[in-house]
């Protein structure tokens, strides 16, 4: 029924999921107390004075990606310092380069509450 495509996406599909799990990114921001504060810092800086709920909402929004390029970041470097570079071990790189993925995805959420900015 399915052809050698699908099944090469959702093989796909799969492993990104399998890298989502291992890195901890399978799932969005927390939006703990903590978290919501940073957020709503970040939209206060950004709006500075004015007091208009959609130009809050829309600096909200902006600050979660920039949250999550900052979680992607720290991540990064806690592999960086746990791999071991000299010993050509490839699935150190995979999961490094895995994290581009994340990084890029985080990236298109911040342009495009940008541009709602």
């Amino acid at each position: 029924m399915f052809g050698a495509a699908f099944r090469r996406d959702h093989r796909h599909k799969r492993a990104c999921c399998i890298n989502a799990l291992r890195h901890g990114l399978s799932l969005p921001l927390r939006l703990d107390i903590e978290t919501s504060a940073k957020a709503e810092a970040i939209a206060r800086v950004l709006t500075g004075d004015q007091t208009d709920e959609d130009k809050l909402a829309a600096a909200t929004e902006l600050a979660r990606p920039q949250l999550d390029l900052l979680r992607i970041r720290k991540i990064r470097t806690d592999l960086m310092a746990m791999a071991d570079l000299t010993s050509g071990d490839l699935d150190q790189l995979r999961r490094l380069a895995a994290l581009d993925h994340y990084e890029r995805l985080a990236h298109t959420k911040r342009r495009q509450a940008l541009r709602k900015l």
